[in-house]
């Protein structure tokens, strides 16, 4: 059976009051937190390390990062600037009383709710930019797509009537041409 968080803060203001804050904090620090059927049995170890050498020795493991390699990454002091089990063991006297750790939780949702509010605005903003670039866009097309039709009707008109203007003139040459070959 699991144990809530707020059963766990009822648990641990009893044992408060009846063994002391010292021996309190000691005895919720070695509770697991989410009860009993939560914590791995030797035989649950074993049955995954033997699950874990079906896919890979430590010869394979070896293979893909060494020692050095995960040193590279982060260094026992970069690990150190993190939370330490003994400050999570700690965390639970933050909060005194059921009432605090309700409040902290209360603006903590209230923060996050503000926040959602303000990321849904700005994504109403980005939908209403979206629309609006899409709207010019059409427009900006349409418009392009007239000029383009005019400056092809316009150049259109001019080859036809300088190719018909040539017709004419290849057609006075050889009219010349036959009055000039007439005896």
């Amino acid at each position: 059976m699991a144990v809530t968080d707020d059963e766990r803060a009822v648990l641990g203001d009893h044992l408060d009051r009846v063994l002391g804050t010292e021996a309190a904090r000691i005895m919720m620090a070695h509770l697991p937190r989410g009860g009993a059927d939560e914590v791995a049995t030797k035989q649950d170890i074993a049955d995954l390390r033997t699950e874990l050498q079906r896919f890979a020795t430590k010869d394979d493991l070896q293979r893909f990062a060494t020692k050095a390699d995960l040193e590279r990454f982060a260094t026992k002091d970069d690990l150190e600037r993190f939370a330490t089990k003994a400050d999570l063991a700690n965390l639970h006297t933050v909060f005194h009383t059921k009432d605090e750790h309700a409040a902290f939780r209360a603006e903590v949702n209230e923060r996050f709710a503000a926040q959602e509010s303000l990321l849904l605005q700005l994504l109403e903003r980005v939908i209403r930019i979206e629309g609006a670039l899409t709207s010019v866009g059409h427009e900006l097309r349409a418009e392009l797509r007239g000029e383009l039709n005019a400056a092809i009707t316009g150049q259109t008109r001019a080859v036809i009537i300088s190719l018909f203007g040539m017709v004419v003139v290849l057609c006075g040459f050889m009219f010349a041409l036959l009055q000039a070959t007439q005896p």
